[in-house]
């Protein structure tokens, strides 16, 4: 066109406005909750209690710190028992009411040696307390299966090509079913 051609016709931006109730944002709003294990305590029971009670469905933890004795770890695919107390230098996992807790800590020994894996239990040591930071994350499900017979192990040696749900939208059946689970059974 020219300097006489018709401008294109542009309709107004339309919107509309929905009233959001405070139970409704509630509902999806992420919250940070801090956990402090006292000395004598087994951590991933107290973590899946905590879930539980605070009936989360979806939640990530963002970081621990402590100290922690009489530990059992799955690393590289065996459980093995560390001896002696260990420093939790960092943590991260899925925290759910629904299923059992995945918590991968990073630990070192006296010496400074790291190591890590995923906790399946530990004692906070005597004298020490684990500080936790969990954000939940109400309108996710997270899940990350147990390395099993039905993960094709093999295409661990191609990263990039694997695919896994491991985070998608809970709909609103699943949420309702596990917080009634979470209700009819608190503790675990």
């Amino acid at each position: 066109g020219g300097a006489g051609a018709a401008m294109p016709r542009v309709s107004e931006p339309t919107s509309t406005v929905r009233e959001v109730t405070e139970e409704q944002q509630k509902a999806v709003t992420p919250r940070v909750y801090s956990l402090i294990i006292g000395a004598g305590t087994e951590i991933v029971a107290t973590i899946q209690n905590f879930t539980r009670h605070h009936r989360f469905v979806s939640g990530v933890i963002m970081s621990c710190v402590g100290e922690v004795e009489s530990i059992t770890m799955h690393i590289n695919g065996e459980t093995k028992q560390v001896a002696n107390p260990r420093l939790i230098t960092s943590a991260s996992g899925i925290a759910n009411c629904i299923g059992p807790q995945r918590l991968h800590v990073n630990m070192v020994n006296k010496n400074g040696e790291a190591f890590g894996g995923e906790l399946v239990s530990a004692t906070v040591c005597a004298g020490c307390c684990v500080d936790f930071a969990f954000l939940e994350i109400p309108h996710l499900g997270l899940s990350r299966p147990k390395m099993g017979a039905s993960i094709d192990k093999t295409k661990f040696k191609y990263p990039l090509v694997i695919s896994h749900p491991a985070i998608q939208w809970v709909d609103p059946a699943r949420q309702h079913a596990a917080q009634v689970e979470a209700n009819a059974n608190p503790e675990g």
